[in-house]
C-alpha cells in the first residue's frame, strides 16, 4: 500500500526521477518493495505479455485514476533496448520469434466518471525495464527542440530512469515508473491494439510520488 503526494517544482539536479529526492523515503522503498515487481522478460522468443497496474485515489472526492503499463512480446522487434529507438533491422531476434507474436507496447489509464484513454504503439524497442526492481518506461516520442537557430539540443530520450526534468525535456510523449515516482505524457493511440479501445479524452499528462506504507 502507498500513498501518492503532490509533486513540487522539478529540479534537473536530482539524481532520480523524484524532483525531490529524499533518501529516507528511498530507503523505506527498498524495505517495503513489493516482491517480483520488476520485468521478468527472458530473452528468448515465446510469447510474452507483462502488466503493470497502480490505482491512484484522490482523497475526500470519491475519485481514483487507475494506470496501466504493459509490453508484449518485446523479442519481436528488438524490446528493451530503451526509449525511442530506432526498431532493430531484420535479424535472428525476428526470426526467433514465435509466428503468432503481436508485439506491442502501451499505456492506459482510466479515471473518472469512466474517462479512459490509451496510447499504444507496435515498437517494443522505444520501451525499457529493469529486473528485479521496478523501473519501466518507455519513449513513444522524443521532443523536439523549438526556438532560435544554434540552440542546444534537447537530451536524447532516456532508456533508464531519469530526473523529472531531464524526461519532460527530452520524451514529449512516453512514461516512467519506479516504487517513488510515476511520470507520463501520453494521446490517445488505439490502432493496433486488441480489442475494442476507444480513447473518451484526447491526451492526459500526470507526475506524482510515492510514499510506501505498507509492504513486505
Amino acid at each position: 500500500m502507498a500513498r501518492s503526494s503532490p509533486s513540487p517544482p522539478p529540479s534537473s539536479s536530482a539524481p532520480d526521477p523524484d524532483p525531490d529526492p529524499d533518501p529516507e523515503l528511498e530507503r523505506r522503498a527498498l524495505a517495503l518493495r513489493t516482491p517480483h515487481s520488476g520485468y521478468h522478460f527472458d530473452g528468448t522468443g515465446r510469447r510474452f505479455f507483462e502488466g503493470w497496474y497502480f490505482k491512484v485515489t484522490l482523497p475526500g472526492e470519491a475519485q481514483a485514476f487507475a494506470l496501466i503499463y504493459s509490453i508484449e512480446d518485446p523479442k519481436t522487434n528488438g524490446g528493451g533496448g530503451g526509449g525511442c529507438a530506432p526498431p532493430a533491422s531484420s535479424s535472428s531476434s525476428a526470426a526467433a520469434a514465435s509466428p503468432s507474436s503481436r508485439p506491442g507496447l502501451g499505456v492506459q489509464i482510466m479515471g473518472p466518471d469512466d474517462s479512459y484513454i490509451i496510447q499504444y504503439d507496435p515498437d517494443v524497442s522505444k520501451f525499457w525495464a529493469k529486473d528485479p526492481e521496478l523501473a519501466l518506461g518507455a519513449c513513444f516520442e522524443a521532443a523536439r527542440k523549438e526556438g532560435a537557430e544554434g540552440a542546444p539540443a534537447p537530451p536524447p530520450p532516456p532508456s533508464g530512469p531519469v530526473a523529472a526534468a531531464e524526461f519532460d525535456e527530452s520524451v514529449a510523449l512516453g512514461f516512467q515508473a519506479t516504487a517513488t515516482w510515476h511520470q507520463g505524457s501520453v494521446v490517445s493511440r488505439e490502432a493496433g491494439a486488441s480489442g475494442s479501445l476507444h480513447s473518451t479524452v484526447s491526451k492526459a499528462r500526470w507526475a506524482f510520488k510515492v510514499e510506501p506504507v505498507l509492504g513486505w
